[in-house]
């Protein structure tokens, strides 16, 4: 995840703790189970071992609540500020985890019928690919990968089957896109998130918070593909020229760098 993000950090770490205490119904993940958002009954697919794993780590051991309201605030410096500590362990634990993933090897992670799978691996493509080959072209190798089942899991409304900020993560392909169609996607469903999660109520209101920021980076995001077309500051790293403009625009800080 962007440094840059650090403030939503911040901003929904303070929001969760104002908030009383909203107990949470805990879903045991179990063959036969699955997230459905308000709803106990769970549908009817096991989530695989390694899919566990990747959850586990990244959201905390609560991930499978279907409560809306829930925050994992333990987890959002780990989200938003990472570090080389972070880089290391994500590469020990899951680096075979994000080359599987790349050699199709899980992808029936994607249509199992089980909308948590699915979201570990778009996790695995998009957030992990980042930490283990931090400031290479290797970074950005699967958010093709990424966006394609992120694409398919929006299509079939299993987005929709995760609390909110779960689903957080199923939309963040979308700003990662150097395509504007594909940027405005992105925006219109953190708009959508944002706006439906602040309607349901008081209990919401941290999980609100954090995508009501999110949408703001989403929308900086559009933005730059807006007005360049790609993102510049990805330009050294992938062995892109370039232009005199964007040089002067990421040295005075007009270009946004994620």
């Amino acid at each position: 995840m962007h440094a840059a993000l650090h403030r939503t950090a911040q901003s929904c770490r303070l929001q969760y703790l104002s908030l009383p205490r909203v107990s949470n119904t805990r879903k045991s993940i179990t063959a036969g189970s699955v997230v459905k958002r308000g709803v106990n009954s769970m549908a009817s697919t096991e989530l695989p071992e390694r899919a566990r794993a990747v959850l586990e780590y990244w959201f905390g051991p609560e991930f499978a609540t279907s409560e809306e309201s829930f925050v994992p605030k333990d987890k959002m410096r780990l989200w938003f500020q990472g570090g080389p500590d972070v880089d290391q362990y994500i590469t020990e634990h899951f680096g075979n985890d994000v080359r599987l993933v790349g050699e199709g090897k899980y992808d029936s992670w994607s249509h199992n019928g089980n909308p948590l799978s699915t979201l570990a691996g778009i996790v695995l493509m998009d957030q992990f690919t980042r930490n283990i080959h931090r400031g290479q072209p290797a970074a950005f190798q699967l958010d093709s990968q990424a966006l394609a089942w992120a694409d398919r899991a929006v299509a079939e409304g299993a987005d929709q089957r995760l609390p909110p900020m779960l689903r957080y993560f199923v939309y963040m392909p979308y700003m990662h896109a150097e395509d504007l169609a594909v940027q405005e996607r992105g925006v219109q469903l953190f708009r959508t998130a944002t706006e439906t999660t602040a309607a349901a109520g008081p209990a919401c209101a941290a999980a609100a918070s954090c995508l009501r920021m999110a949408l703001s980076y989403a929308e900086a995001h559009r933005d730059v593909i807006a007005s360049w077309g790609r993102f510049p500051h990805r330009n050294a790293i992938l062995g892109r020229e370039s232009t005199a403009a964007e040089v002067a625009g990421l040295a005075d800080g007009s270009i946004k760098k994620f």
